[in-house]
């Protein structure tokens, strides 16, 4: 291979390498979830059902169920 020619290859390997390393190359965190229980508008839009568990476990089965299902 002719001189000219790796050293070609080489310089364009090394920007490549060098741009990775100046851009942020690190990956991304996920943005955290968060469950809003209230509209903008300060509608009350959901609850907590921990501190209830026979409710817990009924809501956990129905939502667990196929949507095709009745769900009484």
């Amino acid at each position: 291979m002719d001189e000219n020619k790796l050293s070609e290859i080489a310089i364009r390997v090394s920007r490549y390498f060098r741009d990775f390393l100046q851009s942020d190359f690190k990956r991304a965190q996920a943005p955290r979830r968060r469950i809003v229980l209230t509209s903008d508008t300060g509608f009350r839009a959901g609850m907590r059902t921990a501190p209830y568990p026979a409710l817990d476990q009924e809501l956990w089965a129905l939502l667990s169920k196929p949507t095709g299902e009745d769900l009484t």
